[in-house]
């Protein structure tokens, strides 16, 4: 769900795209490799769907057993994402929250206000510009923990956190379908955000 927005809505060629494309190879090909003595068939079908260009062998079971790149392994880094993760299942509570209070129908209709201390707020604030697609909300902001207003969710798990709700601000994009303040501004494309009319115009 986090890559479909990148997937359908951003320009076939751009770097976030590719990027996104490159990594869900990469785990079609190794997971088929590992399932393929169990999921014979099934395996094979899914290897004859790709494409020959970069279908190493004829068959899946042809192929050679995948092999841990160590490059990839990055304890530091998977640390900050976990952490990530557990602060957007924290999220994904008060989102339900308040689309039971009807406050929202669906999580791209919501404005999350994160509060928390001051070491998460600086990893947070590191990757603010991902944020809202990792939580499939229209937008993040990060403040303070002292800052968090009476009425915020409170989280049980992680104790420096609170989370507010709103409603998103903006207009929904007939595209992309996010809320977004610059949906209007194109004078080709009356009914898209600056994002969706760039990809449409080439720009």
């Amino acid at each position: 769900d986090i890559l479909k927005d990148r997937l359908y809505a951003s320009a076939a060629g751009s770097g976030e795209r590719r990027a996104a494309q490159t990594v869900l190879f990469e785990m079609l090909q190794v997971y088929t490799g590992m399932l393929a003595p169990v999921l014979a068939f099934t395996c094979e079908e899914a290897w004859s769907y790709l494409p020959e260009a970069v279908r190493k062998t004829r068959s899946v079971h042809l192929s050679e057993w995948p092999v841990l790149n160590e490059d990839y392994l990055d304890a530091e880094l998977a640390g900050r994402w976990d952490k990530i993760l557990k602060i957007r299942g924290e999220a994904s509570k008060a989102l339900e929250e308040a689309r039971n209070a009807k406050l929202i129908g669906n999580s791209l209709e919501a404005r999350v206000e994160l509060y928390v201390d001051g070491a998460t707020k600086e990893l947070l604030e590191r990757y603010e510009s991902q944020l809202a697609q990792m939580f499939i909300v229209a937008s993040i902001d990060v403040h303070s923990l002292e800052a968090a207003p009476a009425d915020a969710f409170k989280s049980d798990v992680i104790e420096a956190l609170a989370i507010k709700v709103l409603p998103a601000r903006g207009s929904k994009c007939e595209r992309c379908w996010r809320y977004e303040d610059t949906v209007g501004d194109s004078s080709q494309h009356k009914g898209l955000c600056a994002r969706c009319a760039g990809v449409l115009t080439g720009a």
